[in-house]
């Protein structure tokens, strides 16, 4: 095995990380409502919910934006803690000076 067949060229520098197909939020969506349904024994229900979440999120990522969930968690619940440096509240309109 040469040293040219040990490295490893990404192709996109800022792709998110994987987990067998899907990335880690597509991850989330797809089997907690699926393992939420078979734990309170309506597993056809959880399966359903999982499937349209997996294809509503798919298309808000691929449509509208990836970072319009994070925008919009950061808009709706200001009062989450953040591990930020600075941060602005997100309830504040306007700033004088």
């Amino acid at each position: 095995m040469s040293d040219y067949d040990k490295n490893v060229i990404l192709r996109y520098l800022d792709s998110p990380s994987r987990i067998a197909f899907w990335t880690i939020d597509e991850m989330g969506v797809l089997f907690a409502p699926a393992a939420f349904g078979f734990i309170f024994e309506f597993p056809i229900i959880g399966i359903a919910i999982s499937v349209v979440g997996y294809f509503a999120l798919k298309y808000i990522k691929h449509n509208i934006g990836g970072g319009v969930i994070r925008h919009a968690i950061y808009w709706y619940f200001p009062s989450m803690e953040r591990n930020l440096k600075k941060k602005v509240k997100s309830h504040i309109r306007e700033y004088i000076g």
